[in-house]
């Protein structure tokens, strides 16, 4: 369904029906999340106090598989996989590109660039207004889907410390989504239909926009790549995407079924999941400090703070994704 979907679909379709998905499960997490009656102490110092926590004796006895793995390599994961990886944040470029947002307006200040970096950029005071009035559409829109990723995530994990972590029940192997269902089946059991649409919706929009995304990734790689003049056919690459994703990742679940390395779903994102999510976003955050300081006049470049911070944050992201690699393969 997803491929069918994606075929032939634009930017409008795919950002309606995500903030349709989105919307409609954030709504419902929230309303079990709050019915749970989580501790609010508890939530608190979770939230603001950092823990690697310890595998409990019933892992061990229940999930000797989840036990065995460090707790590290699993931390690793949840924040690739939470934080989105490297090719999400490639394809926004795209995306603001399509949408002509700011400097992508003008299409030779951007396309056109030297050794030495961009072509000069206006430095007069209207043009930095308008810079500036640009760059609040896009806090919003990074702000508003950040706040949706928090939410999301807490909501989950206070479902899961509440519901799961008591019932002694953990999502593994091929029985990822049955246990959630007490999320919402808790408030009344009708609602499991909710839940499963929900899920269902969730899923499929991810599917739904995967396509578009990796088909934005593989242009904005290619774009540098482009001799003057050469146009780069958006509607073949994206097809091209879709029929080699579909057949490897088709190919990859049936050949779970009898092959032991590909059965468990899990274990397959682990790895992408810290490359591209942790090592990768970490470059990412380091490679937006340098273009920053290279590319733009001293007027619109990252104040001190947001700098230094952006460093920070890639030097984690890079030190957590290569302690996650070194316990998977050495640990």
């Amino acid at each position: 369904m997803a491929v069918a979907f994606s075929w032939r679909q634009g930017y409008k379709r795919l950002e309606r029906t995500q903030t349709f998905v989105v919307a409609l499960l954030l709504v419902s997490i929230l309303v079990a999340a709050i019915a749970c009656q989580p501790s609010i102490l508890g939530l608190v110092k979770g939230l603001f106090v950092p823990t690697i926590p310890n595998y409990k004796d019933w892992i061990h006895e229940n999930y000797p598989d989840i036990a065995s793995s460090s707790a590290w390599i699993e931390i690793v994961s949840y924040i690739g996989i939470i934080g989105g990886g490297l090719p999400a944040y490639i394809g926004y470029f795209s995306f603001l590109r399509e949408k002509r947002w700011g400097i992508f307006q003008n299409e030779p200040i951007y396309r056109h660039s030297r050794s030495d970096g961009y072509t000069e950029i206006d430095t007069s005071d209207s043009n930095l207004s308008n810079g500036r009035t640009w760059l609040r559409a896009v806090k919003i829109d990074v702000a508003g889907s950040f706040i949706a990723v928090f939410v999301f995530s807490a909501a989950f994990m206070v479902l899961g410390s509440v519901i799961l972590h008591e019932g002694h029940q953990i999502p593994d192997g091929l029985d990822l989504l049955s246990h959630q269902e007490s999320f919402l089946t808790n408030l009344h059991p009708s609602l499991l239909i909710l839940y499963r649409i929900g899920i269902f919706t969730a899923i499929g929009g991810t599917l739904f926009a995967t396509f578009d995304v990796w088909t934005k990734s593989v242009y904005e790689g290619l774009v540098p790549f482009k001799k003057e003049g050469q146009a780069i056919d958006s509607n073949r690459l994206k097809r091209i995407i879709i029929i080699t994703t579909s057949i490897v990742g088709i190919a990859v679940i049936w050949i779970g079924r009898y092959w032991a390395p590909l059965e468990n779903p899990i274990s397959l994102v682990r790895i992408p999941a810290m490359l591209g999510g942790t090592l990768g976003c970490g470059a990412w955050c380091l490679g937006v400090a340098w273009a920053d300081r290279r590319n733009l006049p001293d007027q619109l470049k990252m104040k001190v703070p947001l700098f230094w911070g952006l460093l920070l944050s890639g030097a984690i992201l890079l030190a957590f994704g290569a302690i996650g690699m070194y316990m998977r393969f050495f640990g």
